[in-house]
C-alpha cells in the first residue's frame, strides 16, 4: 500500500514538472514569434550607384499593436573570393562578431512611397508594414570592398527588448579598374 502511495505520487509529480516545462516553451515561443523581419526586394542597381533602395517587410503577429524603432549595425564580411561575380551570387562565407555604428554607410528608413522619412513605427495586429531602407556610400569609403549591415527593428512594447535583424550586403566596386 505504501509503494502504490510513493508511486503515485512520484506520477503526480512528474506530470506537473513535465507540464510546467511544455507551457513554458510555448510561452517562449509565442514571445518571440509576435514580429518578423524579411527583404522583399534587394536594389536592382548597379554596384557603381551612390545609393540603393531596399524593400523590407515588417509583420505583426501579434493581437495588439506593436510599436518599433530601427536599428542599423555594420558587421565585418568576409567572402571566399574577391572578384564580383562572387560577390553579386551571395557567396558569403561568414560574419566577425565585432558589430559597429555604421560609419561607411548611412542607412535611412522611408515609408514605401519613399515620401516620408521614418524613426518608429506602429504596426496593426495581423498585419504588415512595408518600407524602405536607403543606403548611402560615404565618399570616403574604402573601394573593392563588401561592406554589410545588420538591418533590424526594435520592438518597443514590453519589457525585454527583442530585435529582429536582416543582413544586407554592399559591394563598393573600384571605378578606377578596368572594364567598369
Amino acid at each position: 500500500m505504501k509503494n502504490k502511495s510513493l508511486l503515485t505520487f512520484y506520477t503526480f509529480l512528474f506530470i506537473c514538472c513535465f507540464s510546467m516545462f511544455i507551457n513554458a516553451q510555448q510561452k517562449k515561443k509565442n514571445v518571440s514569434n509576435t514580429f518578423n523581419l524579411e527583404v522583399v526586394k534587394y536594389s536592382d542597381k548597379p554596384s557603381s550607384q551612390s545609393y540603393h533602395y531596399h524593400l523590407l517587410e515588417l509583420s505583426n503577429k501579434s493581437k495588439k499593436v506593436q510599436n518599433f524603432t530601427f536599428t542599423n549595425t555594420e558587421v565585418k564580411c568576409e567572402t571566399e573570393s574577391n572578384t564580383a561575380n562572387d560577390l553579386k551570387a551571395d557567396k558569403l562565407v561568414g560574419l566577425e562578431k565585432q558589430e559597429k555604428t555604421t560609419s561607411d554607410l548611412v542607412t535611412e528608413f522611408y515609408n514605401e512611397t519613399k515620401s516620408k522619412k521614418l524613426n518608429t513605427i506602429s504596426v496593426s495586429p495581423n498585419t504588415s508594414f512595408k518600407f524602405y531602407v536607403k543606403i548611402t556610400k560615404q565618399m570616403s569609403v574604402e573601394t573593392g570592398t563588401l561592406r554589410c549591415s545588420k538591418i533590424g527593428v526594435k520592438l518597443l512594447n514590453g519589457k525585454k527588448a527583442k530585435i529582429k535583424s536582416v543582413m544586407i550586403r554592399t559591394f563598393i566596386p573600384d571605378l578606377n579598374v578596368q572594364g567598369r
